[in-house]
């Protein structure tokens, strides 16, 4: 393979002349770089069913506030919060009465 020289803002590098060729890559690779792929963007679109209740884990809707992310969805049970204050500072949220 004949590489080019191609230089620029203070730095140099090598260009191929054609494509590289991926045939002599494992098989393997291109289904590992996928699944990274959509564990990353997995990461960042891991969104979650918050539930609020007097027997929940989360017991106030402030809680649920502080506790939820981006996307997130939150289901409180009907009931009496006498007092519970929230501030919802999240993006694209999904907040359902049950």
């Amino acid at each position: 393979m004949v590489f080019n020289k191609t230089c620029g803002d203070n730095s140099c590098y090598h260009v191929p002349d054609r494509p590289v060729n991926t045939k002599h890559l494992p098989g393997w690779l291109p289904i590992a770089l996928l699944l990274i792929a959509s564990l990353l963007t997995g990461m960042a679109g891991a969104e979650q069913v918050l539930k609020v209740g007097p027997t929940r884990e989360i017991k106030t809707i402030a809680a649920a506030a502080a506790k939820a992310q981006d996307g997130d969805t939150v289901e409180i049970d009907a009931g009496d919060y006498l007092g519970d204050v929230a501030v919802w500072k999240q993006d694209r949220l999904t907040i359902r009465g049950v």
